[in-house]
């Protein structure tokens, strides 16, 4: 199956520049990351459109079977009507939600309108760099427990950076008086669209108008010719649920939305002990 939507597009891209595998059987596609099983979005399938909800289970039963030994359950649905209702995934404990891919070309991209004066916009460059951004993401973990999320961050740093050393892309700070405090990362394949990977700013300095200043100064380097020093892709797209505050951020730069997707994920669960096959 090819996806549809340009929030899967840009996912299947960074799996494949990260090395993931990439397995399509027809109707679904079953992506891992065998180098990071506990990233979510790395060790997941992809439906091509929304199933009914008796075939639930089976799709649970899928999962199980195409990723043996993890600790989640991950399914994004590409396609899906506009009245599709989500709400009977949570009977079997997955929580839905909805992201949206934005999207942003030359002709759209505007100032911020807070840019934050005293930031020093640039890529990653040194080892301390590097040691700082696994440190911001771990304080931005949430509710996770730092013990378990620890490795988690140090894998997923380490990944990116191999593809920064590749030529993939750049990872980008923002810094106050030679502090990080915002970051991330713009990736391409070449094909002319880039994403973007984990927007970040430290607890205590959100609201500064630090994202919107770096989204703003990390895309116009993605939207550069590489003649010119930049990662020369034409398009820039940017995921984040529907529901998050940030979505204003990247509008406020030029960044446009598309459809959204059905997305569902559940923690520490077990797998049904046998795969359901679907009722016609």
């Amino acid at each position: 199956m090819e996806p549809q939507s340009l929030t899967l597009v840009t996912d299947l891209l960074m799996a494949k520049l990260l090395g993931s595998s990439i397995e399509d059987h027809g109707d679904h596609l079953a992506v891992r990351s065998p180098a990071n099983p506990d990233h979510w979005w790395g060790n997941f399938l992809v439906l091509a459109a929304a199933p009914d909800p008796h075939e639930i289970p089976h799709w649970m039963a899928r999962f199980a079977e195409l990723h043996p030994g993890a600790r989640h359950c991950a399914v994004a649905i590409d396609t899906a009507p506009p009245d599709y209702d989500p709400s009977p995934w949570t009977a079997y404990g997955l929580k839905p939600g909805r992201t949206t891919a934005q999207v942003l070309d030359r002709a759209t991209l505007t100032p911020p309108p807070r840019p934050n004066t005293e930031a020093v916009c640039r890529p990653l460059a040194s080892e301390q760099d590097w040691l700082d951004l696994a440190q911001l993401q771990k304080d931005n973990r949430g509710d996770f427990p730092l013990e378990e999320y620890s490795p988690f961050v140090d894998r997923s740093v380490a990944a990116r950076r191999r593809l920064v050393e590749q030529g993939h892309g750049q990872w980008w700070g923002a810094f106050i008086d030679g502090q990080l405090r915002s970051s991330m990362g713009l990736f391409t394949d070449g094909t002319g669209l880039a994403r973007y990977q984990h927007v970040d700013t430290h607890p205590d300095a959100r609201r500064q108008g630090l994202a919107g200043t770096l989204v703003h100064a990390s895309g116009a380097w993605g939207l550069t010719p590489t003649a010119e020093g930049g990662l020369g892709a034409e398009r820039l797209v940017i995921v984040a649920d529907t529901d998050d505050g940030a979505i204003r951020v990247y509008r406020s730069v030029g960044f446009r939305d598309t459809t959204p997707i059905h997305v569902f994920e559940r923690p520490g669960w077990e797998p049904p002990p046998e795969p359901v096959t679907p009722q016609g």
